[in-house]
């Protein structure tokens, strides 16, 4: 599946580029002619880790730039916080409640449009992004002598994204939108010092993940418009193992569900 997630990036690039057309159109002010979009998000997330299941309710704030070259070619950029809080059940019995999840996001990618940004159409690109993530678990067992230990995750990331934005009419338009993301280098730190080892424990492991979703616009001035949507992600890491003080260590596989709600402001 990794592989070929890699495949639908580079395929997403490479047909951007092969169908611009030779005549660039009139160069734009990159400042000027830049769109911003601002969002709140709320997310519910449930997932799966052997006979582990977790589910938690947050927030994110998200924000995003498209910045011209030209009439059809674009910079685009992303920055991302969300926060959840979420419980752990194992074979139906809480074992973690209230557990604090944060994660950073930032991203950079060139986008394609056939018919110039301002002007609705398909809009396909890619690029890389980095996230970094922190769970805070151990202070919130419900037995204070459990085994569950914080952990922080870095990553660094493709993706491929592709969305059209279809006038309605009357100011409103909607923007269908999918993107896959899978990761070069991800890195764990889990703090097994919290559990009486000598050492934290650090591995590498691969991580996948494909969104979907459908935001609503309406515009309301002359270049404002009002934003939202619903949409959905699928997030699997993948199972691993390494070797910890002498000991081998198995990391099962996690599956994760997240569905979301947002609003907010273009410009």
């Amino acid at each position: 599946m990794q592989k070929t997630l890699i495949a639908l990036a580079v395929l997403a690039l490479s047909a951007a580029s092969q169908a611009a057309p030779a005549e660039e159109g009139v160069p734009l002010h990159p400042i000027n002619d830049a769109r911003y979009t601002i969002t709140t998000d709320y997310v519910h997330e449930s997932g799966k880790t052997d006979q582990l299941k977790s589910s938690g309710d947050g927030v994110a704030l998200r924000g995003r730039v498209d910045i011209p070259l030209a009439q059809q070619h674009a910079i685009r950029g992303e920055v991302g916080y969300q926060y959840l809080d979420s419980d752990v059940k194992a074979d139906g019995e809480k074992i973690i409640n209230d557990a604090r999840n944060h994660n950073m996001d930032v991203y950079s990618g060139y986008m394609f449009s056939p018919s110039g940004f301002k002007n609705g159409g398909l809009r396909v690109g890619g690029g890389l992004g980095y996230s970094h993530g922190k769970s805070n678990v151990h202070g919130h067992q419900t037995d204070p002598d459990g085994d569950a230990v914080d952990a922080r995750a870095d990553n660094l990331y493709m993706k491929a994204q592709v969305e059209y934005e279809q006038p309605l009419g009357s100011g409103w338009s909607i923007t269908p939108w999918t993107d896959a993301q899978v990761s070069l280098y991800r890195r764990v730190k889990e703090q097994y010092t919290q559990i009486e080892y000598a050492s934290d424990g650090k591995y590498r492991q691969n991580s996948y993940n494909l969104g979907l979703g459908m935001d609503v616009n309406k515009q309301v001035g002359a270049d404002t418009s009002l934003s939202f949507g619903s949409y959905y992600r699928y997030t699997h890491d993948k199972s691993t193992s390494f070797t910890h003080e002498g000991a081998n260590i198995d990391v099962p596989k996690t599956n994760r569900h997240s569905f979301g709600v947002r609003g907010g402001v273009r410009f």
